[in-house]
């Protein structure tokens, strides 16, 4: 699986960089390794119908094809909610984002379902740490913002406090290729430690039982040091 990864990011970043113009249109659903080969590139475009996401953190792992770049350059602090939520968002408000360059046949994105739920996102994930996030969340008055609560609540609660993490290193970087290293160090750090990986695919995509036990119960049990070293290989 890790060189598998490896192999995966070194053709997404050798698109990334090529020298020539290269245009990508992401129809219908566009997450994981498809947003690595599709959205660090000079265009790319998608429509209405478009379903962009980056569910990762549902099955134990983090957003990686350095689609942390993109993200942590969303407007506010959209970047954190999508990558800890994973939450699927349609093409128009991926316009709004900055996470298409393009939408044909989008109205405005200021109208965008995305744009209109910027506030709470804003007040929410503008705390420190991700078990500030959700109480925040669960606390609100906005009943979206306390059933984006509970979507948190059901990934993996390393993963999802990675997926903070991973955007706010993102957000120092200037290059996309210091985001892909960044996702090398955490798939070397994650394969060396697979269980949530093994036991998130098994709850969504083998027996389909929806439930994952994971190796932290809830995000307010996660180590901070144990986030830290996931960056540290």
């Amino acid at each position: 699986m890790l060189d598998f990864l490896y192999a995966e990011y070194e053709m997404e970043q050798f698109i990334a960089y090529y020298p020539k113009p290269v245009t990508s249109h992401l129809v219908g659903i566009a997450m994981g390794a498809g947003l690595g080969i599709g959205l660090h590139n000079t265009l790319s475009i998608g429509e209405p119908s478009t379903r962009w996401a980056m569910p990762e953190t549902a099955i134990g792992l983090w957003p990686d094809v350095a689609v942390c770049f993109e993200l942590s350059r969303a407007p506010g602090r959209v970047g954190e909610y999508l990558a800890m939520s994973g939450e699927t968002i349609d093409g128009a408000s991926a316009w709004w984002a900055g996470l298409l360059t393009q939408c044909r046949g989008c109205d405005e994105p200021e109208a965008s379902a995305l744009a209109g739920a910027s506030d709470w996102i804003d007040e929410c994930f503008g705390a420190e740490r991700a078990a500030e996030m959700i109480a925040l969340l669960e606390g609100h008055a906005n009943p979206d913002a306390r059933a984006a609560a509970a979507v948190i609540r059901r990934r993996n609660p390393l993963s999802v406090c990675v997926a903070l993490q991973a955007v706010r290193n993102a957000r120092q970087m200037t290059e996309v290729s210091e985001v892909f290293d960044q996702d090398r160090r955490l798939a070397t750090s994650f394969m060396a430690n697979p269980d949530d990986f093994v036991e998130g695919v098994r709850a969504k995509l083998v027996d389909k039982d929806q439930n994952p036990q994971w190796s932290y119960a809830r995000i307010e049990d996660v180590d901070p040091a144990v986030v830290i070293s996931r960056f540290a290989v």
